[in-house]
Order: C-alpha cells, then structure tokens, then sequence
C-alpha cells in the first residue's frame, strides 16, 4: 500500500494520547465492566448475561473476518463496529477496526481506534510495529506519537490496573505491586501466604529464564500483568462469565483458573499448582509475544502443566515430578493406548481441549517431563524457537535433541512411562494410594492448602494440630493444594517423624508429628 501523506494530528487526538497517558484511564478499559456491558434493561447484568453477551460478539468478530478475508471491508467496519459496542472494554475489536479503517483508505480515523485499542490493552509492541495491515497508520503523526510514548504507555497501563484492582477488590483483599514479576496481585488469602506463593514464582521464573525461557534474560519492558488470587464466590463469577453454566455444573472439575495474554489477566483459585501453572504461561506469552511466535497447544500446556508438580533444592534447582497427571496417562496407556507424540503435537486446539482434555494435558505434561529427565528441555525450546518456521509442531525438534526418529522416540517414551512410580492422589473425591496418616482429616480448604478437620486423633492433638490450622509444607516443601499435600505425604512411611508447617490465624509454627498408619 503506497505511503500516505502525514497530517496534523486534530485536537481530540492528541487529547487521547493524554488520556492513555493517565493511569485511571487506561485502567478502566482493561478490566473494569462498562456500564454498556454491565448492564441490561436498568439493571445490573448477571454472569450468564454477561456470558451470552461475550458469545454473541465472538460470533460477530467471526463474520466481521469472513467479510475482511472477502475484502468486504465496509461489511467487517459494521460488524467489527456492532462487536465494540458488545464488547466495550476489550481491545480485539478496536485493533480490528483500525486495520479495517487503514484498508478502507482512512489511517487517521484508523490510528484513533488503535489508540483506543491500546487504552484496553493492546500492548505487544513487536505487532505494533510489525503487522503489515498497519502499513498507511504508521505514516500518521498520531502514530509517532504512540511509539514515542510507548514505555510511558507501559508504566500508566501498570499504574491504572493497580488502581482498579484496589477500587474493585478493597475489602478483604490485599494489593500489591511486583516490578520484578512485571505482575500486579489482588489477594484474597492470607497475606503471609500470599507472599509465600510470590516468593515461590521468583524462583520459578529464575528457573524457567534459566532453563527454557532464555530469550527472557535480557530485561525488557514487557506489560504488566493482573493477578487476581480470588475469595471462592469471586472465582465462582468469574467462571460463570468466562465458561457459562457448565462452570458451576461440574463439567470443569479441574479447571482452578486461566491466564488471558489479550487481557493480561491471571485468575487463580489456589495459590498452588493452579499459580505455578498459569504463571508459566504468563512467563511463555512473553517469550511468544517477543520472538512474535505463537506456540501450538502442547507446547503451551505441557509447558504449563510441568510446573505444576515440583521439587524444590539447594542453589533453586526445581525438578518436575510424576505427578495425579501420570497417573492418568499410564492407566490410558494400559487400557486404550496413547495416540503417538506426533498425533499429540499436530492435534487441533479444540480436539486437545474438547476430546479427552485430561489425558492430553497429561501427555504432553509427560513428553516435557521425559525430555527434562533427559536433560534435553532447554535444548528443545531453543532448537524449537530457532526453527520454529521450519517445524511448527515440535516434532522435528524432538527428533533433534533426542537424535532419534519420532517413531523410536515415541516407543522409548512409552517404556519409560511403564517405570514411573503410582503416586497418592485425590480421585474420584476419595484419597488413594497414601500409606501413612498424619492423625487427622483434612478438608481441601480454600486455596492456601488443606485444612485440618474437626477429628484429630489424641497423637495429633498431642503434637499440636488443631482443628482449622492450615497445613502449607512438610519437611519445607509447600503444600498450597490438596493435592500437593497427598503427592507429598505419599513419599513417607509410618512410624517417620516430619515437621508439619502449620498456620492458625496470624502464627505459623512448625510441628513434629510421627506418621501413622493409613487407613
């Protein structure tokens, strides 16, 4: 497209970068809800609505790219038009708009609408610069303007969403600011867990910029990111809102939480596993974001559900370990068979998630934990991202590192997950698999780690448990989740004597308690 002619940019423009400039501006299209999506008829909007609401303006922002595809660009201006005016507070239909606007001959009005899009959090500079569908906007002065501003935009975006995290989550909720992490947290568990759980992401994120992430050593400005660790009624909204009804049916049992990298938006409804594992992803976006690389959904999930099992050890040394997740997959290797690696890595987004989420999860969390085994992770993802153009699914990298044939690889893949240990687990609502008892129930609790219940035996009591003391390690190492605290447990026999981290209200302590029987 030939270069257009700059013009002055009008008033109102340069209003609006000023605008993008102030914190509370920008923070309120990224996150807040518009009073035109909040509400319905007069009154407030229920997460179903809410719900419907986003289906219907996906379902627009489907046939306003079947008619940009068509070069309709006048019919995508409609419909990307209808889908802002649904979706008021994300930036996806503004972005689209402005490369509508530059195609239909008008980059002025299309710099405004990216303005926009970048006052509801469009970020990635890399696509800033590089999408070619920008070509006549980037001759604008309102452009320029951007670009210049850019690292401004950046720290206003992080000012803005802290303070709307504290306007929406003031009571009972702490908020807190990590420029390390590049992460803005809003928590509603206990403060002494929460900084726990952020100081276990700092040595997760040195172990991932270590070992996998290496294209994230070098600082850069990357935006930052909402953390939002919520009370169980907060997380049962924001799950009605983003799943619909089948959240609360019990059709996602697993499902503790998700990262949007479009909104720069974690939820957690643990400060566990759940955390470990969208956090990663948080840490992967902003090597795809960088590199300009979008990673198939093996990659990012088996990525993401590695760290959910992990060993901590002197100098940060982490070690992913067989975790309930191998346990799935070595009972469908044994009863039905695994489809081959090279299924798994060419497999449809919506076949990975829709058909057997559960086992696929598993196998590709299985694929990274072999190849970390192997001492091969890092030269995977390097080899992957130097090569991504050649081979997008991963395969010809696995080959690579593992000096191998997909077909050998995959045999040898098997047999090792023949020899993985049964670990304890929560199944089917029943534990199984433990051989000693700390001398008491235990309730899941609410996402700082597991309760103890109202029966306690006399030995228990006698070492100090209390009903409601909230078991966090054994021997030092987290328990966050239930789960964590069966995989954990399972490693000890009767008769053994650990320390049990234990908080009752404000106090943590540390208790010797002698393992008995399991029963």
């Amino acid at each position: 497209m030939p270069s257009m002619p700059q013009r002055t940019m009008p008033v109102h423009a340069r209003r609006l970068i000023r605008s993008m400039l102030a914190a509370a501006v920008v923070a309120a299209g990224l996150f807040a809800l518009p009073p035109a999506l909040a509400q319905q008829d007069g009154r407030p909007a229920t997460p179903r609505e809410l719900h419907e609401r986003r289906q219907e303006a996906q379902e627009i922002q489907r046939r306003a790219k079947e008619a940009f595809s068509e070069r309709d660009f006048e019919r995508a201006e409609r419909l990307f038009r209808r889908q802002a005016e649904l979706d008021t507070a994300g930036f996806v239909p503004r972005y689209n708009l402005a490369v509508t606007l530059a195609s239909l001959g008008r980059p002025d009005e299309g710099a405004e609408m990216l303005a926009e899009a970048i006052g509801r959090g469009f970020l990635d500079r890399r696509q800033l610069e590089g999408d070619p569908s920008l070509g006549a906007i980037r001759e604008t002065e309102l452009y320029a303007e951007i670009v210049e501003n850019w690292d401004r935009i950046i720290e206003a975006h992080a000012e803005g969403v802290e303070q709307h995290l504290r306007r929406k989550y003031r009571p009972g909720y702490t908020v807190k600011r990590d420029d390390d992490l590049r992460i803005i947290i809003a928590s509603a568990f206990h403060p002494i867990a929460t900084e726990q759980a952020v100081e276990e992401m700092r040595r997760l994120a040195d172990w991932g910029v270590r070992e996998i992430f290496t294209d994230l050593a070098e600082d850069d400005n990357d935006p930052f990111v909402a953390v939002v660790l919520p009370t169980e009624r907060d997380f049962a909204i924001w799950a009605m809102e983003r799943y619909g009804p089948q959240a609360v049916a019990g059709e996602f049992q697993r499902i503790g939480g998700a990262y949007s990298n479009d909104e720069k938006k974690l939820v957690s409804m643990d400060i566990g596993s759940t955390f470990r594992h969208e956090f990663f992803h948080v840490l992967h976006w902003r090597s795809n974001d960088r590199l300009g690389q979008r990673h198939p959904v093996w990659i990012q999930e088996g990525l993401c559900s590695l760290v959910e099992d992990i060993d901590e050890g002197p100098g940060g040394t982490i070690t992913p370990t067989p975790s309930w997740r191998t346990n799935i997959l070595k009972r469908r290797l044994s009863a039905a068979g695994l489809p081959t690696i090279a299924e798994l890595a060419n497999m449809p987004r919506q076949h990975f998630t829709g058909r057997a989420p559960l086992a696929n999860y598993a196998h590709a969390r299985a694929i990274f934990l072999y190849l970390h085994e192997r001492g091969e992770l890092g030269a995977f993802y390097a080899d992957y991202i130097d090569r991504y153009d050649e081979d997008r699914s991963g395969v010809a990298s696995i080959e690579r590192v593992l000096d191998a044939d997909i077909e050998q690889i995959d045999r040898d893949f098997k047999n090792w997950l023949r020899t993985l240990p049964d670990v304890a687990e929560v199944r089917d609502g029943r534990i199984r698999g433990l051989q000693a008892s700390i001398g008491v129930e235990v309730d899941p609790g609410e996402g700082e780690g597991p309760v103890v219940g109202r029966s306690v035996s006399r030995q228990a009591r006698n070492a100090g448990l209390r009903p409601r003391d909230v078991i966090v390690s054994i021997d030092g190492s987290p328990t966050r989740d239930l789960s964590e605290f069966v995989r954990r447990l399972g490693d000890y026999h009767p008769g053994r004597r650990i320390s049990l981290g234990v908080r009752r209200r404000d106090e943590m302590m540390e208790l010797p308690v002698v393992l008995s029987p399991a029963r």
